[in-house]
C-alpha cells in the first residue's frame, strides 16, 4: 500500500489552474488538426493564428451579438450622373445653382451685409408684432375672476415701507376692511416708511372671509385631485361633529346668499370636493341678473340639475358645437348651389332621383329613432327567449344613452362650464343646500362642508390674512446688476385682493412694477363672458351696489364684463400709466 503511486510522496499534486491550461492546449491542438489548410495559409501569409492572436494581444475578438452585415458604403455619383444633376439644378433658376461648376460668391447668394441686417430686422419686427398681439394694455387694472394662489411683485423701488407693520397700523387696516371703508388717498412721492395710511391700506388689501375655519387643515383647494392625502381628520367617523359642522355651514351659506340677492355682497366662491361655484350679484361682470358659474361639471351633475328643474347653458361646449354646425351649414349651402346648377341641366328623372335620396335620408333618421326606442324592447325580447339580460350589458338602455350622449366627452374639462342665471340661481342654491353630495363621504375631506370665500363678512365667517414674504432680488438690467424689491403673497387670492394691491402699488411704486401670477387652473373658465348685454340704467345699478362692500372706483371695474376668454392673466406690468398683461 505504501508503494502505490497514489500514496507516494513523490507524486505531484496538480492545481486547478494547471488542469485548465492543459485542457485549453488540447482544444487548440484539436482545432488545428481539423483545419490544417487554414492554419497553413495563415502561417504562409505571415498572419498569426487564433492562439497567437490571443497571446500576443492582437485586436479584439469579434462580438458574436454584433451585426454581421457590413456597413453600407457611401455611393458616389458617376460623371454621367453629375452632368444630369447639374442640368436639373440649372433649370431651377436659383442663384446658388445657376452654374454648378463656377463657385458663387457669398454676396451673390445671400446679399450684402447691409441687406442681411435689413432682413433680420424685418424678422424681429414680425416677432414683436406677434408678441404685441398676445399682449393687451389698459389704463385700468383688469379683473381676473380666477382664484390666484401666488402673486410675486417686482419693482425697482424697495418694498421696505410695508415690512414689520405696527399694531396700530394692523388694527386700522382691519377696522377699515371690516367696516368696508374706502381707502384714504394720499399724495405720491411721500416717505412711506412714515406714512401710516399706506401701511394700513396694505394690511386691508390682504384680508378676506372664510368658512369653515379648521386651523389644522388646509381648506383650499378642495378638488379631490388637488388635496394631499396627509390631510386627515380626527372627527371623520364622529357623526355628531359632522352634523354640527354641516348645520353651522348651512346657516353661513344661507346668510351669504341672501346678502348676495339683496346686493350687499358682490360675489363669493363655493369650493366643493367635486366642483367650484362662483356666485355673482346682479350688475356684476355685465350681467343684469344674479348669476352662477360651475366648473368642472359631469353628466351626473347636469342630470341632477335637470331633474330639479334648473335651466342652464354650457357656453363653451355650445360655442364649439355651433362653430361646427356653421361650417357644416356653409358646406351644405355650397353643395346645394352646385346641385341646383346641375339639376337645371339634367332631366326630370334626375330630379326624381334627388327626391328619392331625400326620402331615403328621412327613412334612415326614422330607423335610427326606432333603434333608440327598441333598446328597451331588446332586453324584454331576450327575457321572452329565456335568456338573462345581464349577460348582454351592451343592450341596457342606460348604457346605450351614455354611449350616445356627446356631452360626456367634455366632463372635467373647460368646456363643461355651466352657467345659471336669474330665478334658477335660487333653485341652484336650494339644490346645493339640501344635496348630500356636497360633503365628501370618504377620503381626507370626509365630513367637512364646502369652503366659502367672500370679500364681505357673513354669519359664522372667519377673518383670514394672506401670507407675505419680503426679499431682495438681483437682476441684470442695462448692463448692470440692480437690486429689485420683491413681495411674494400666497394663499387663496380673490379678485378684490389682487385689484386693491395693484392700485396701492400704482401709487407707492413710482417707477412701476411687474406681477407674475400663479392661477388655480380649475377656476380659469370663470373669465368667460357669455350672454352679456349693455346694462340699462347703469347709474341705478351702481347706486344699488353702493353697500356691496366694494369702493366706487373698484365697483366700476367689477361691473364691466371680462374680455379674457378662457385664459387667465399670467404676467402683469404697470408702467407709464398703463397696465400690460399676458394671457
Amino acid at each position: 500500500m505504501a508503494d502505490s503511486p497514489k500514496c507516494s510522496p513523490r507524486a505531484k499534486w496538480k492545481r486547478p489552474s494547471d488542469v485548465m491550461k492543459m485542457r485549453r492546449k488540447k482544444k487548440s491542438v484539436g482545432t488545428q488538426n481539423q483545419n490544417p489548410g487554414a492554419s497553413m495559409e495563415n502561417s504562409g501569409k505571415g498572419e498569426p493564428s487564433n492562439t497567437n492572436r490571443k497571446k500576443k494581444g492582437f485586436g479584439k475578438r469579434k462580438n458574436p451579438f454584433g451585426c454581421r452585415t457590413s456597413p453600407r458604403k457611401r455611393s458616389y455619383l458617376s460623371a454621367s450622373d453629375s452632368d444630369s444633376t447639374g442640368e436639373f439644378l440649372k433649370s431651377l433658376d436659383l442663384p446658388l445653382f445657376k452654374d454648378t461648376k463656377s463657385e458663387a460668391s457669398f454676396e451673390e447668394v445671400f446679399g450684402s451685409p447691409q441687406e442681411i441686417e435689413v432682413k433680420c430686422s424685418d424678422v424681429e419686427d414680425q416677432k414683436e408684432i406677434t408678441d404685441q398681439n398676445n399682449v393687451k394694455s389698459n389704463p385700468v387694472c383688469p379683473i381676473d375672476w380666477s382664484i390666484k394662489t401666488r402673486l410675486r411683485f417686482l419693482s425697482a423701488e424697495s418694498f421696505n415701507w410695508c415690512m414689520n407693520l405696527k399694531s396700530t397700523e394692523e388694527s386700522a387696516g382691519m377696522k377699515a376692511f371690516v367696516r368696508c371703508q374706502a381707502h384714504e388717498k394720499f399724495a405720491g412721492g411721500q416717505d412711506f416708511r412714515q406714512n401710516s395710511s399706506a401701511r394700513s391700506q396694505f394690511q386691508q388689501c390682504l384680508l378676506s372671509w372664510i368658512h369653515p375655519s379648521i386651523p389644522w387643515m388646509k381648506l383650499f383647494p378642495r378638488l379631490a385631485g388637488d388635496v394631499k392625502q396627509s390631510n386627515k381628520t380626527s372627527f371623520a367617523h364622529n357623526q355628531e361633529i359632522q352634523d354640527s359642522l354641516l348645520s353651522d355651514w348651512s346657516e353661513s351659506f344661507h346668510s351669504l346668499f341672501h346678502m348676495l340677492r339683496s346686493r350687499h355682497c358682490p360675489y363669493f366662491y363655493l369650493c366643493l370636493h367635486q366642483f367650484t361655484v362662483l356666485f355673482r350679484a346682479a350688475g356684476i361682470a355685465g350681467y343684469s341678473r344674479m348669476s352662477a358659474l360651475i366648473t368642472p361639471s359631469t353628466r351626473g351633475l347636469r342630470e341632477a340639475l335637470k331633474n330639479q328643474g334648473i335651466e342652464f347653458i354650457m357656453p363653451l361646449a355650445d360655442a364649439s358645437n355651433t362653430s361646427c354646425e356653421v361650417n357644416k351649414n356653409h358646406d351644405t349651402k355650397e353643395q346645394l348651389t352646385r346641385g341646383r346648377s346641375e339639376v337645371k341641366s339634367e332631366d326630370i328623372s334626375d330630379r326624381g332621383d334627388v327626391s328619392s335620396g331625400e326620402e331615403n335620408d328621412d327613412d334612415n333618421a326614422e330607423t335610427e329613432s326606432d333603434i333608440l326606442e327598441s333598446d328597451s324592447g331588446a332586453s324584454s325580447w331576450l327575457q321572452s327567449m329565456g335568456l338573462d339580460k345581464t349577460s348582454f350589458p351592451s343592450l341596457e338602455p342606460h348604457k346605450v344613452k351614455l354611449q350616445q350622449d356627446k356631452t360626456v366627452k367634455v366632463d372635467h374639462r373647460l368646456e363643461s362650464l355651466i352657467q345659471v342665471e336669474g330665478v334658477h340661481t335660487q333653485a341652484l342654491f336650494n339644490f346645493l343646500l339640501n344635496s348630500k353630495s356636497t360633503v365628501a363621504i370618504s377620503g381626507p375631506q370626509a365630513g367637512i362642508p364646502p369652503t366659502i370665500l367672500a370679500p364681505v363678512a357673513f354669519h359664522g365667517a372667519t377673518l383670514r390674512s394672506l401670507k407675505v414674504k419680503h426679499r431682495t432680488v438681483q437682476q441684470y438690467q442695462n448692463g448692470k446688476v440692480e437690486n429689485l424689491g420683491n413681495v411674494e403673497i400666497t394663499g387663496p387670492i380673490l379678485p378684490h385682493n389682487a385689484f386693491h394691491l395693484c392700485r396701492l402699488f400704482q401709487q407707492t411704486q413710482g417707477g412701476g412694477f411687474t406681477v407674475s401670477c400663479n392661477t388655480y387652473d380649475a377656476t380659469v373658465p370663470f373669465n368667460t363672458a357669455t350672454n352679456v348685454e349693455e346694462l340699462e340704467n347703469e347709474q341705478v345699478i351702481s347706486s344699488s351696489l353702493e353697500d356691496c362692500g366694494l369702493q366706487q372706483d373698484c365697483l366700476k371695474s367689477f361691473m364691466q364684463p371680462t374680455h379674457l376668454g378662457t385664459l387667465a392673466i399670467r404676467d402683469l406690468k404697470y408702467q407709464h400709466g398703463l397696465y400690460n398683461w399676458n394671457l
